[in-house]
């Protein structure tokens, strides 16, 4: 627990706090930072990076034109493909983990 006697200011920019935190006013709350982008803590961002790398560069006349694009991609995407984009080693464990209880 970190009990402050002056103010302070935390510079939250590149390292992970986790704890009880009691300021100055006495309130108990939870303090939790993380990096701005984290794209191992978020898998699909991969897969916005794959649908973006598809999508960039071309002109849309109307949005039924861009959303009908969104479509074709997310048709065209198979559990390999999903795999290779997502397949980040800590998942992969936890998915054989799971396979031992179902």
């Amino acid at each position: 627990m970190i009990l402050p006697g002056a103010k302070l200011q935390w510079q939250f920019k590149a390292f992970y706090l986790y704890g009880a935190v009691e300021p100055l006013s006495g309130e108990r709350f939870f303090l939790e930072c993380s990096h701005h982008y984290s794209p191992e803590l978020n898998p699909i961002e991969r897969l916005w990076q794959h649908m973006k790398e598809q999508l960039s560069w071309v002109l849309f006349s109307t949005l039924d034109s861009l959303q009908q694009s969104v479509t074709d991609i997310l048709h065209e995407l198979t559990p390999r493909i999903i795999r290779s984009l997502i397949a980040y080693p800590f998942i992969l464990s936890a998915f054989k983990y799971l396979e031992k209880w179902y």
